[in-house]
């Protein structure tokens, strides 16, 4: 930290010039200053998005986040598709791409997270500028395998109704018998 200043007076003022916006902070504060280089290296601009993230988190709004992460990344790979293609790509430490690590978790609390997560950053990147059909139709194939329909829920109702029955008087049950 510079001028000696100590981590503690670094991060109260981070915190004064980001306010109650810390996702606009990171978006034009770090983003749009620093290389991609220094994005994704750099200890001094990863304390001030872990500042930023914390206050976003005691603000009640971590999803948030989630669209600084898609910026930083998107200008590290030097635009949203190759973004994108970089993302649903293979993870040399899974041996598998996100969607796939996702899905072959067990059914539990953690597994249900990384899908949560997993999807809403694939939602935003749906909304992001100069996507191009291809890349759009992946991550929409890509939400629908982590989120396939539950059975029965999006089909329609059948089209009879119960089987109605009607009771025989006795004296038509007497004739059906004698048959």
């Amino acid at each position: 930290m510079a001028n000696n200043i100590t981590p503690a007076e670094f991060e109260a003022a981070i915190r004064d010039r980001m306010g109650d916006d810390p996702l606009d902070f990171l978006l034009h504060n770090v983003i749009e200053e620093y290389t991609p280089e220094e994005l994704a290296m750099d200890e001094t601009v990863q304390f001030v998005v872990l500042v930023a993230r914390n206050r976003l988190v005691e603000l009640g709004r971590p999803e948030e986040f989630a669209d600084y992460i898609i910026a930083k990344n998107i200008k590290i790979s030097g635009g949203v598709n190759q973004y994108i293609t970089h993302f649903l790509n293979e993870h040399p430490a899974y041996g598998m791409d996100p969607i796939e690590y996702a899905l072959s978790l067990p059914f539990g609390e953690r597994r249900s997270g990384i899908i949560e997560s997993t999807t809403i950053v694939l939602s935003k990147m749906l909304i992001q500028p100069g996507l191009t059909p291809a890349n759009r139709a992946r991550i929409q194939a890509a939400i629908d395998r982590l989120n396939p329909p539950h059975p029965g829920a999006a089909a329609p109702a059948a089209g009879g109704g119960a089987r109605q029955h009607r009771s025989r008087s006795r004296r038509a049950t007497r004739r059906h018998r004698r048959r």
